[in-house]
């Protein structure tokens, strides 16, 4: 298993996480009305679960998972 790949990209997700908890806005209406604060919001949020979806792949690759039998 590639262990440094996967080991930044938990690096990676951890610091998105630790970004939007310092600049999430307390109440809806300052996310709202604030659009620089909201884009910022929405755009890591974005790169996190992109994020997810890369970590997902690379251990499915890793481990041979391949694709469900039943969906």
């Amino acid at each position: 298993m590639d262990k440094n790949r996967l080991l930044s990209l938990l690096d990676g997700l951890d610091q998105y996480v630790k970004e939007l908890q310092q600049h999430i806005p307390s109440k809806f209406e300052e996310y709202s009305k604030n659009l620089e604060k909201r884009r910022f919001c929405e755009r890591t949020l974005q790169l996190s679960i992109e994020t997810c979806i890369d970590i997902s792949h690379l251990l499915l690759k890793e481990m041979k998972l391949g694709l469900p039998a039943d969906l």
